[in-house]
């Protein structure tokens, strides 16, 4: 994981990973006897103070930015913001977060190398280059197994078996091992509102996983099915009410060996490569045989 040094710098430098329209004024600084993380300014001109956190926000963080809120709020300037900013805001703390009315952002790490990647900065890149070969999630709660960098696979030549891509953000992969390992639930249900309506097809055999700010297929599950109804029981923790479309249900999640390059999988059917900016789950041609 990156030093809380490391998170700030990155926002320093791309203020636009928390906000479009902000502009870095400076860090470290005291206000009103306080020490707080960083400071921009809005596309409003509003002052926007930042409390940076490596890692989870957590329960006390909460105390902390309701504190800076009030005190700064009691000052002279009625109009100043702030913002609790951390690698993971789990569904508690939102709620709670949303309830008083504080503003947060949640930046996971694959999401700043993914846009690191995108700005292709090199030099900030290397600040994750402790963890390149490892998974960046919580490493107690996934499979230790070190995952190698993408590389040209094996790929299944001529075949058209369908298979399922689903786009996620980190958090709920983890969130899915640790429901894998903990509930004792074999199946879990994903939710989308993507047109995958042919993921019904008997055919479909695995599901396939996208780490948002990644260009590679990362994970693998087997298959279960389709619904339209949502599943509660086998959803994850907090997203029981989280309704969409369609719910795809899945098994046995693995990190692939070798990860999969997106650009060389192909739709199902048409035969398009698929971009690296693929905007939802969708239907494409397995591009392994096992």
């Amino acid at each position: 994981m990156i030093l809380e040094k490391d998170f700030e710098d990155i926002i320093c430098k791309y203020p636009d990973l928390i906000e479009d329209g902000l502009t870095f004024k400076e860090r470290q600084l005291t206000i009103y006897g306080r020490r707080m993380d960083v400071l921009f300014e809005d596309k409003f001109k509003r002052k926007l103070i930042i409390e940076l956190k490596v890692g989870p926000i957590k329960d006390e963080h909460i105390g902390q930015i309701l504190s800076y809120e009030g005190m700064l709020l009691s000052a002279d300037d009625p109009t100043i913001r702030v913002m609790l900013v951390g690698n993971r805001v789990p569904p508690n703390i939102r709620k709670s977060l949303d309830h008083h009315g504080i503003a947060w952002k949640e930046i996971t790490s694959a999401c700043m190398k993914g846009y690191l990647s995108d700005k292709d900065d090199s030099e900030m890149l290397r600040l994750f280059n402790e963890d390149e070969n490892m998974p960046l999630l919580n490493k107690e709660t996934v499979k230790k197994d070190k995952p190698i960098p993408a590389q040209s696979v094996k790929h299944a030549t001529g075949s058209v078996n369908p298979a399922l891509l689903g786009l996620v953000e980190e958090k709920w992969i983890e969130q899915a091992f640790a429901y894998f390992k903990n509930s004792g639930k074999e199946k879990l249900y994903f939710r989308t509102n993507s047109a995958i309506g042919a993921a019904s097809s008997p055919d479909i055999k695995s599901v396939y996983f996208k780490l948002k700010g990644r260009t590679e297929l990362s994970l693998k599950a087997d298959w279960v099915e389709l619904l339209e109804d949502n599943p509660r029981d086998h959803r994850l923790p907090g997203s029981e009410d989280d309704l969409g479309k369609y719910y795809y249900g899945y098994k046995n999640l693995r990190w692939l060996k070798a990860p999969i390059n997106l650009v060389d999988v192909k739709r199902y059917k048409s035969g398009k490569n698929l971009r690296t900016d693929v905007p939802g789950a969708c239907i494409i041609a397995d591009p392994q045989i096992e």
